[in-house]
């Protein structure tokens, strides 16, 4: 089984090429790549949890561009609010 590096082991910012080093181009059951934050990102988080847990990394399009997180303030927020229940 692929694995994906643990939460402290991941910088707060690398270049492109270190960032594929660091995570591989293929998505596993344990790396998942978004480019944005779908409505149905739940259902990610749900299926991670009921396994071995995962990542799921917010900025990378299908072609496999880092692009970026498209991800305004606000809709973290709502996103947070969700996933908290609340």
């Amino acid at each position: 089984m692929a694995s994906v590096p643990g939460l402290g082991a991941i910088p707060r910012r690398l270049a492109v090429d270190a960032f594929w080093n660091l995570f591989g181009r293929l998505e596993h059951e344990q790396l998942d790549f978004k480019r944005g934050v779908p409505d149905d990102v739940r259902g990610t988080i749900a299926a991670m949890a009921m396994t071995h847990g995962g990542l799921i990394v917010h900025g990378v399009d299908d072609r496999r561009n880092v692009v970026g997180p498209r991800c305004a303030h606000a809709r973290l927020l709502d996103l947070d609010n969700r996933l908290s229940g609340g």
